[in-house]
This record gives structure tokens, C-alpha cells and sequence, in this order.
């Protein structure tokens, strides 16, 4: 009841714009950004006040803030990364070709969204951080790698979340800059282009040389991605899923 009572009063604030008709097109959506991220905010705080009171009364309140922020940490930090390295390819595409304003606000509402969705996904993975975080040596090592057993307990499934997050931010980086370098090619010019060369577009241009050179530096950093995947392949060899138990060994 009280989520749906957030939600008509949100949807009230925000047509404010509407109805006065003060703010341009930018200033409304600007508005419902604001208005959308406080009330989202004066969500979440009323259910983890509702929940710590809960579990004060039970006794368990300190192991209730040991995982919710964790929790919160690593959303503000997924978000943080994930904004920032794609907003930056967006904005080096922006830099390097006439945008125009909306596709601006659709980018920058994309990786917007992306970042949250991302962010939100991350928090999963909270129980592997702190077995991580709080990770205790078996003293005892395996014999192909000599490894601790306590790295494949408690670093590996940290290491394995890592490597999916960066994976997922490369390859998003990757998708949105196609689809913004191709809703930017002008069809007039992409046509001089290929009468002039004979169906082979010269990458020794200005703007093609940009487009080249971004994307490959992303391929590379995809292949530094796939690399540090194999050397987890070859740590997770260790595990057995067959036998009488499951794990390294």
C-alpha cells in the first residue's frame, strides 16, 4: 500500500512540469530524475528502517548492517564504475561526431538505466564478498598450483563475480557504441565513401579513424578480459564436480 501511495504521489511531482509548462523538454526530464531518485530513496529507507527494527527486536540488528551495507557499497561502487566507463565511450562518440540532442538524452538515459539494472544484479553477490572479506587460511596447499584451499573457498567466487561485472560492462560499452557510431553514419556519406573507393570504405579518414581506433582499443580490453576468464579456467580445474563431495581437490 504504501509503494502504490509513492508511486501517485511521484507521478503527481513529477507532471508539475507538465501542467505549469515553466520547463523546456530538458528541464522536465531533469525533474523526473530528481523527483524519481527521491522518492526511490525515501523508499528504500523506509524499508530499511522497518526491517532494522525487526531485527532489533529479535537481537540480530548488527548482523542485519553487516550485510545491507556491504549491500549498499557495492551498488554505489558498480554503478560508479559502470556509469563512468560507458558514459565515457559515449561521450568520446559525442566528441567525434555531431550528436544530436536527443540521442544525447537517450544515451545518457541508457547508461543511466544500464548502470542502475548493473548495480542492482551486483548486490548479489554480497555473500561473496564478505566470505571474501573474512576469508581464513586452510594451511593446507594443492599440489598443482599450490594454492591455499581457502583461495578456492572464499577468492575464486569473488574472482569469478569480477570477471562477469567487467565482461558485462566491456561488452555494453561495446553494443552502445555500435549502435550509436551507426545511427550516426549519414547515408550521403557513406555513399561518397563507397563510389570513391570502390565499395571499400577508407579508414584513413578523420572520422573512420576514430571509429577504428575506439573500437579497438575496446577489443583489446575484451581480450585482456578473456585472458584473466582463462587463468580462472585454470584455477576452477581444481574443483570436482564428481564424487562424494563438490569442491577444490
Amino acid at each position: 500500500m504504501l509503494g502504490w501511495i509513492l508511486f501517485l504521489i511521484y507521478l503527481a511531482v513529477s507532471a508539475l512540469p507538465l501542467v505549469m509548462r515553466r520547463f523546456s523538454l530538458r528541464g522536465r526530464l531533469i525533474w523526473a530524475v530528481i523527483v524519481a531518485v527521491v522518492f526511490v530513496g525515501l523508499r528504500v529507507a523506509i524499508q530499511l528502517a522497518t526491517e532494522s527494527l525487526w531485527y532489533a527486536d529479535l537481537g540480530y540488528e548488527q548482523r542485519y548492517w553487516n550485510i545491507i551495507i556491504p549491500e549498499i557499497a557495492i551498488f554505489a561502487i558498480s554503478f560508479f564504475v559502470a556509469f563512468v566507463f560507458v558514459m565515457a565511450n559515449f561521450l568520446y562518440i559525442f566528441r567525434a561526431t555531431s550528436a544530436a540532442r536527443f540521442i544525447k538524452i537517450a544515451a545518457l538515459l541508457g547508461c543511466f538505466l544500464f548502470s542502475t539494472a548493473f548495480a542492482v544484479g551486483m548486490t548479489s553477490s554480497v555473500y561473496e564478498y564478505l566470505r571474501f572479506s573474512n576469508q581464513v587460511p586452510f594451511n593446507l596447499a594443492e599440489p598443482v598450483f599450490n594454492m591455499d584451499i581457502g583461495f578456492y573457498i572464499f577468492t575464486l567466487p569473488f574472482l569469478k563475480t569480477v570477471r562477469s561485472a567487467i565482461f558485462v560492462i566491456v561488452l555494453a560499452s561495446m553494443i552502445g557504441s555500435v549502435v550509436l557510431y551507426g545511427g550516426f553514419a549519414s547515408k550521403e556519406r557513406l555513399k561518397a565513401i563507397l563510389m570513391r573507393n570502390q565499395g571499400v570504405i577508407n579508414i584513413g579518414t578523420t572520422d573512420h579513424h576514430r571509429i577504428v581506433t575506439h573500437m579497438s582499443v575496446l577489443g583489446i580490453v575484451l581480450i585482456g578480459v578473456f585472458m584473466f576468464w582463462t587463468q580462472i579456467a585454470k584455477w576452477d580445474l581444481m574443483y570436482s564436480p564428481r564424487g562424494a563431495v563438490f569442491g577444490p581437490g
